[in-house]
């Protein structure tokens, strides 16, 4: 007999689809996970099935649930893989990102981590995963994060407020990044930037100014060309030409949620990508006679 598990990755009907194919190359295939069942249940049906599936005495069973329970509030919460929304909550106003500001993640606020990590470490599969070398690194909120110790979240954590740690867990400058206002000179490299890599680069400008993050760069170049666009500079072509990331059908150019086109009338506007809603401007294409 030849015993398939199906990973977590599939609606029920694709499951089912595997499922039946498996068992005509004779397979016996003992669970089936779909993730409509796993986001439905949680990880007491999940502890339930797999009891049911491998005879497992009720006592194993509510250690499953006792351990994945607060595995996943560490999961989402601690650590190099936790949850983008909570990361960002946390990361230094100059790094978050704008797009992740309107989803805060307060369900992590809400728990105590250390007092959550400490209880993981005193469940009872937590020792008996512990007690074999190669099942060790399971005991972590992800393969990739240090050994827990009672206080590894918190710390970790703490990390990322103070030294807005990157996704591989490093720091991001601090020292010289500035916030406010942007200097004639910040705003005059900015422009030579824009320039020399056009929109779709704000890393590479970022890099020639120094003192500014990609997120400022980004938030700066959209305020500078949708201000440039409104006061009707006769300039359209060199906006045109910074332009340069495909957005829109048509193929209209844009810079993050913005894009930069003509109406139908030669009109030079923003559109919106989000909205798809025009943003009024005042600026017409110069025509072929002037």
């Amino acid at each position: 007999m030849r015993l398939s598990l199906l990973p977590p990755y599939h609606t029920s009907k694709e499951a089912a689809a595997i499922k039946s194919s498996l068992e005509k190359q004779g397979h016996d295939v003992a669970y089936v996970q779909d993730m409509e069942r796993l986001k439905g249940g949680g990880i007491p049906c999940i502890a339930h099935d797999f009891a049911f599936g491998y005879d497992l005495p009720k006592d194993d069973e509510e250690e499953m649930v006792d351990y994945f329970s607060k595995w996943e509030i560490l999961r989402q919460c601690c650590g190099e893989q936790m949850s983008k929304y909570w990361k960002n909550d946390l990361t230094p106003e100059v790094y978050k990102k704008l797009k992740l500001k309107d989803h805060p993640h307060p369900f992590c606020a809400d728990h105590d981590i250390d007092e959550i990590e400490k209880g993981f470490m005193e469940t009872k599969l937590y020792s008996k995963l512990d007690a074999y070398p190669n099942m060790r690194p399971f005991n972590k909120p992800s393969l990739r994060d240090g050994e827990l110790n009672g206080t590894y979240c918190s710390s970790y954590n703490e990390r990322i407020k103070t030294q807005a740690l990157n996704f591989y867990g490093q720091p991001l400058p601090m020292e010289n990044i500035r916030t406010g206002n942007w200097t004639e000179e910040e705003h005059s490299i900015f422009l030579e930037g824009l320039k020399r890599h056009g929109s779709s680069k704000p890393s590479k400008i970022a890099k020639m100014l120094e003192t500014r993050t990609v997120m400022q760069v980004y938030t700066h170049m959209k305020d500078y060309i949708q201000q440039q666009v409104q006061s009707g500079n006769d300039d359209d072509d060199e906006l045109v030409k910074v332009m340069q990331r495909p957005a829109l059908e048509g193929g209209d150019l844009a810079i993050g949620d913005l894009a930069l086109a003509y109406d139908e009338t030669g009109k030079l506007i923003l559109v919106d990508k989000t909205s798809m809603s025009e943003i009024q401007v005042q600026v017409q294409k110069p025509s072929d006679d002037t």
